[in-house]
């Protein structure tokens, strides 16, 4: 597993994002009560209040390395589509986005949040198996 992007950001809204950076739609939210909410080039996790603090965003490519209970079940597992390459993570209504290379493709995308709920640290995982 390699680390990519390690950084804190005010989860505006209590939301957190990782998206293409060709992205052209935001994932909505149906009830407000999802842990995440996601189209094919983006996805938006609930995290607790920015009143709270700041939330810890890590993303992670490789192989799934269990180094925390928070790794066995993931709050969301799916596929992203990167037309372009780049990807953003952060707060869009913050202006906080920090873009990180990836290959353009489809990547398995896997999601982990602690805690469950209205985390204060969210962990993307883009590939492995």
């Amino acid at each position: 597993m390699a680390l990519l992007l390690r950084v804190t950001v005010a989860p505006h809204n209590a939301q957190i994002e990782l998206s293409d950076t060709d992205a052209h739609e935001y994932p909505q939210w149906q009830t407000g009560r999802e842990s995440v909410v996601a189209t094919p080039r983006s996805v938006a996790v609930a995290t607790q209040d920015e009143r709270d603090g700041k939330v810890l965003i890590e993303v992670w490519q490789g192989a799934l390395v269990a180094l925390h209970r928070c790794f066995e079940d993931p709050v969301y597992d799916g596929v992203l589509v990167s037309g372009s390459g780049v990807i953003v993570v952060g707060s869009t209504v913050g202006g906080d986005l920090h873009p990180v290379q990836i290959a353009p493709g489809h990547h398995r995308l896997r999601v982990f949040s602690v805690p469950v709920g209205r985390p204060a640290a969210v962990y993307f995982l883009l590939g492995g198996d």
